[in-house]
């Protein structure tokens, strides 16, 4: 790759990914996509930390060419399954309808609403470079 790319991916991405510090929260939310990794951090996140709700939020993102090799038919389902196979039994609220950031949010904010725990912070867990857009989509 060519230095002048490769510096320019670089500031890219120190601007893109936040690097914040993993601290307990009220609610886990888990940002579908179609990396497994995002879902398999979720899951060492879950059997480290105690959280009162873990949600997990992608529908049919006409952007994910993986959908079509999964046997899931959500972004949802999918990371739900890779949650379980590393050994997370507890239960976790499935968003199958969202296909973008904002809609994570909004049916994400709905999902821990309708489950009636007193919501204080949740921790988001999604690809490194989606740490800003994440952060200000979500920040209220």
């Amino acid at each position: 790759m060519d230095k002048e790319i490769f510096s320019n991916a670089e500031i890219l991405w120190n601007y893109m990914h936040l690097g914040q510090p993993v601290r307990p929260a009220s609610a886990l939310v888990v940002l579908g996509g179609s990396d497994d990794r995002v879902a398999s951090y979720a899951a060492g996140l879950c059997m480290r930390y105690d959280y009162k709700d873990v949600i997990i939020s992608g529908g049919v993102a006409p952007h994910n060419p993986r959908l079509a090799e999964w046997v899931e038919s959500t972004e949802a389902d999918h990371f739900c399954s890779v949650m379980r196979e590393a050994g997370i039994v507890r239960d976790i609220l499935l968003d199958k309808d969202s296909v973008n950031t904002g809609q994570n949010a909004s049916n994400s904010y709905q999902l821990l609403k309708s489950n009636d725990n007193p919501l204080t912070t949740i921790l988001i867990v999604t690809k490194p470079y989606m740490d800003r857009r994440a952060l200000a989509t979500f920040d209220v």
